[in-house]
């Protein structure tokens, strides 16, 4: 098996950087709280007004929402929701920790039903005794093969009964009153994608919770790889409790209003198994109608895992032809900038798009240079400065140079935008009102 580092090298010179969605933000960022020199360790052992870690049946995690969080959220009035939960060859301590805090932390008139899809596990690693012990509301949807994850979590919507649906992954513990504000927002907005804060839970210790910082926000690169940037204030009225814009979705944890999933039609069937879905989201809420924000109120702490942790195996080929297939429907004139830093994206076949251009004709829904315009002013800047770090320009006119090293936190820039520009770039996005 190649080294960790030795494939990252590998990737970067290639131009792929890491495919793996929010893989990558491990390796190019740590977590993004080393890239803002902020760690906020806190461990989950200490006691609190909600029992005690061995009653709880998993470790208790501080409470990191900013004070200004409303403690008490009126429920009566907000939609139910389906919590929506593929896994594939997850460790029973995990998946039971994941669902213990939901039900420990979500009040149960908000919860219609959590929905695992096992995507094709072996029958010890179902746990489906142990995971139908914890609650009546629990039901669990057996694929006798894998289909992958996008294909697993369209298993699931087809089969949620409720207004709205949460996606949550199975390596996760969820935080006190995490569900009530994204359903809030929704109520405000039925168009909205609504994410959490998503903290950091320690692999070899699930006592260990650390607060993930909120001054930055989700987006990408030009090869598509989902990276976490903190380029200025983003709050408009400086209350850290704000929900605020965010460019794009991570993909795994977020609640949305079923009827605009249905009318947005996700996901492509023709994307196999594994990234690429945080792709098609964003660019179908944001540009067909709605928005995404993050919503700091609402916290879940979860396991981060590098590629080679993760416990099943993923082709990273099938990975780029997913993306090479969104590049072809949402990034218009934009789809040669893609091709610069995922060169190997060029030759490859995606198959029939038609179904895929009539239903965006269908929406209405806006262009790629809209995007960049309103939405990631950061990816506008970008277009002129990407480039290939480390290799050579003999092998391809869009390297950077075997001596030039990327920016931290980037697998295809040099440098990256400075706070003044972006600000300047901003103020002119907000004028057009999109934000």
């Amino acid at each position: 098996m190649v080294s960790a580092k030795k494939s990252e090298k590998k990737a970067k010179k290639a131009g792929k950087g890491d495919s793996d969605g929010l893989l990558s933000i491990l390796k190019g960022v740590g977590f993004a709280v080393l890239l803002l020199g902020v760690a906020l360790y806190v461990a989950t052992r200490s006691t609190s007004s909600s029992g005690s870690s061995e009653s709880a049946g998993f470790p208790l995690p501080p409470d990191v929402r900013p004070r200004t969080c409303a403690r008490d959220i009126e429920t009566s009035g907000l939609s139910k929701a389906t919590i929506i939960i593929p896994y594939l060859a997850e460790k029973k301590e995990n998946i039971l920790m994941t669902t213990r805090s939901i039900f420990h932390y979500t009040p149960d008139a908000l919860i219609d039903e959590v929905l695992f899809i096992s995507d094709g596990n072996k029958p010890e690693a179902v746990y489906k005794s142990e995971l139908e012990a914890i609650s009546p509301k629990i039901r669990i949807i057996e694929l006798p093969e894998r289909q992958g994850l996008i294909r697993a979590k369209m298993v699931g919507v087809e089969n949620a009964k409720a207004e709205v649906l949460v996606f949550m992954e199975s390596h996760c513990i969820v935080n006190r009153a995490w569900l009530e504000p994204l359903l809030v927002q929704i109520q405000k907005n039925p168009h909205t994608l609504a994410q959490p804060i998503l903290d950091n839970v320690a692999l070899d210790d699930l006592s260990q919770y650390s607060a993930f910082p909120t001054t930055g926000h989700w987006r990408f690169e030009w090869n598509l790889n989902l990276i976490y940037t903190t380029p200025d204030k983003l709050q408009k009225d400086g209350d850290p409790s704000s929900p605020f814009a965010t460019p794009a979705t991570s993909g795994g944890i977020f609640a949305i209003q079923k009827e605009f999933w249905v009318q947005l039609g996700l996901y492509d069937p023709e994307m196999y198994q594994w990234g690429g879905d945080h792709i098609e989201a964003t660019m179908k809420v944001w540009r067909c109608g709605g928005r995404i924000e993050l919503v700091p109120c609402s916290r879940v702490g979860h396991m981060f895992r590098h590629d080679f942790q993760r416990p099943y195996n993923v082709d990273v080929n099938r990975v780029v032809q997913n993306y090479r297939r969104l590049a072809d429907v949402w990034l218009d004139d934009h789809r040669e900038t893609f091709f610069k830093v995922k060169p190997e994206a060029r030759a490859m076949s995606v198959g029939d798009l038609t179904a895929q251009h009539k239903q965006r004709k269908k929406l209405q829904c806006k262009s790629m240079a809209w995007y960049v315009e309103h939405v990631d002013v950061e990816m506008k800047w970008e277009i002129d400065q990407i480039c290939i770090p480390g290799c050579h320009k003999s092998q391809s006119r869009d390297c950077c140079g075997s001596h030039v090293t990327p920016a931290k936190g980037r697998s295809t820039l040099p440098k990256i935008m400075d706070r003044q520009t972006f600000r300047e770039m901003r103020k002119k996005s907000e004028v057009h009102g999109e934000l």
